[in-house]
């Protein structure tokens, strides 16, 4: 198991939050963790320690981008052996089975794409929970998996990965916003499913980053930002998420 984990370290509480991320990937399972860092201003030598490697880059990029980077990292270095790549937010935290319950829905189901988990802001709520259910879920009508935490096949990967320009999410999405909402459209289109499992939880504190209020003016201009890429995904879907919004399906697969 691949994990990208793009990194912009801007504050003492984000390199905590990261460094919490990357040891809970580390701890539980075999996972090979790639973890780039999107142009930080401070010293990232911390995330040497607790990833397999590091992409450094010279300026900050935007979370598409840099995930783009750790993407091609592993299909140019390990690409015979990442059978299943995913990608995690550095603001959150995993638990003991959470590798388990994202690849269990590839042993039943032969046309599943991504693979997801419930999150929880609460984060004595997401260590103990754990669920039963497993669905094709998601968002927009089921084509979208909480963006914090996913995992693809490879072979779903391949499907949407531009081998020419070396990308998977659409860079037009500047910072971060909407770039996962069209990755997993993409994925639809090509007939996979998108599962969510709420067998384990993971704690997200969710856009500490892109949301942080302790720069002036940073969390402002990320929000003029996602406004742009809101317009950017409706014209390239003829679908506005500000208009009908984010909701989960709750088709259960299985009991």
């Amino acid at each position: 198991m691949y994990i990208v984990v793009p990194h912009y370290i801007i504050t003492e509480e984000l390199k905590e939050l990261a460094t919490q991320a990357l040891k809970s990937l580390k701890a539980f399972t075999k996972v090979y963790i790639v973890s780039v860092d999107d142009g930080s201003p401070m010293d990232t030598t911390f995330l040497d320690e607790y990833s397999d490697y590091v992409v450094r880059l010279k300026k900050n990029s935007g979370f598409g981008p840099a995930c783009n980077a750790g993407f091609r990292h592993i299909i140019n270095k390990h690409g015979d052996r990442a059978a299943f790549i995913g990608c995690a937010n550095n603001d959150i935290e995993v638990f003991y089975d959470w590798a388990d319950s994202l690849l269990e829905p590839y042993g039943k189901f032969d046309d599943v794409g991504v693979t997801g988990l419930v999150s929880d802001k609460n984060r004595d709520v997401a260590k103990y929970r754990k669920g039963r259910k497993i669905t094709s879920g998601g968002l927009l009508d089921s084509y979208m998996q909480s963006g914090g935490l996913w995992l693809m096949s490879r072979r779903s990967f391949d499907t949407v990965w531009d081998y020419k320009l070396g990308r998977l999410f659409d860079e037009q999405f500047e910072i971060g916003g909407e770039e996962d909402v069209d990755l997993f459209v993409r994925i639809r289109q090509q007939g996979f499913r998108l599962v969510m499992s709420d067998k384990s939880c993971f704690w997200h504190k969710e856009g500490a980053t892109r949301w942080n209020e302790d720069i002036e003016g940073f969390r402002d201009k990320n929000k003029a930002i996602e406004e742009k890429n809101y317009d950017k995904y409706a014209k390239k879907w003829g679908y506005d998420i500000r208009a009908r919004g984010l909701n989960f399906s709750e088709e259960v697969l299985e009991p």
